[in-house]
Parts: structure tokens; C-alpha cells; sequence
């Protein structure tokens, strides 16, 4: 998906919408029932985070998105809050190891807040290296 952020030639805060949506690698029925059901709050919204939040909002509550217990379960709610298969498996193979630290809702949102900041990337990079960090003092003391 970050490559096809990168081909975009315009910063991803200045396309449309669906545009937008698409680029994250949302499906497109998912992004025509948001867009028609949430056409009045979209008609002036241009902050891409608050119109991310009211999708992820949206697809909580007219989806039923659990949390995952396996690798290949967090795959799935990604598919099932309107990701493709190709976004969801490269959105969950960056968090493969340390998916269980958060919920998923968290990460999708952190995924895609990295990609619309300057400096979102370097924050969730951190995080991440914090999740990494805490799993092998985990393992470490399993041994």
C-alpha cells in the first residue's frame, strides 16, 4: 500500500475521498455505502484523520469486526472493515508480530495516520520498535 501512496503524484490530503479511501486500499462498495451514508458530514470535511475516524466509526457499527486471536483472524477483520486482501495481508504482515498489542481498530487508524503526517511514520516506527522491544523481554523471560 505504501508504494501506491508514493505513486500518487498530490499529497494524499488534498484528493477526494473515495480517492483516498481507495489509495488505502479500501474496497470500493465499502466506500460508496460510507460516502452515501455519510454524505452530509463528508460535504465540507477535507481533514482526512477526522474523515478516517468517521469510516472506521461507520464500519464498527454496521459491521461486526471482532478481535482477532491468530494471525490469519486479524487478516480477516482488516477484510472485514473493507480492506482489500492484498492491503489487509501488507497492512498485517507490518504488524505480524505484535498485531495482539492493540486492538485492531488502533492499528488501522495508526497505519493510515502514518501515511497522511510527515512525521506519523517516525511515531508509529517508534511504537513499533516499543512493541518489538517488549515481545523479546517477553521471550526472554519464557526461556
Amino acid at each position: 500500500m505504501y508504494s501506491r501512496v508514493k505513486k500518487l503524484k498530490t499529497d494524499l490530503n488534498n484528493v477526494p475521498t473515495n480517492i483516498f479511501l481507495k489509495t488505502i486500499g479500501i474496497k470500493q462498495i465499502y466506500i460508496t455505502n460510507f460516502t452515501k451514508y455519510n454524505k452530509k458530514e463528508l460535504e465540507n470535511e477535507t481533514n482526512k484523520l477526522k474523515i478516517f475516524r468517521l469510516y472506521l466509526n461507520y464500519v464498527n457499527t454496521h459491521y461486526n469486526i471482532y478481535e482477532s486471536k491468530s494471525f490469519n483472524d486479524e487478516i480477516e477483520v482488516f477484510r472485514l472493515c473493507g480492506f482489500t486482501k492484498r492491503a489487509g495481508n501488507r497492512y498485517v504482515n507490518c504488524i505480524k508480530h505484535i498485531y495482539k498489542s492493540d486492538s485492531t481498530i488502533n492499528w488501522i487508524y495508526r497505519i493510515v495516520e502514518s501515511m497522511l503526517n510527515d512525521t506519523s511514520h517516525i511515531h508509529l516506527s517508534n511504537f513499533f520498535k516499543d512493541c518489538y522491544k517488549n515481545i523479546n523481554e517477553n521471550f526472554d523471560e519464557e526461556d
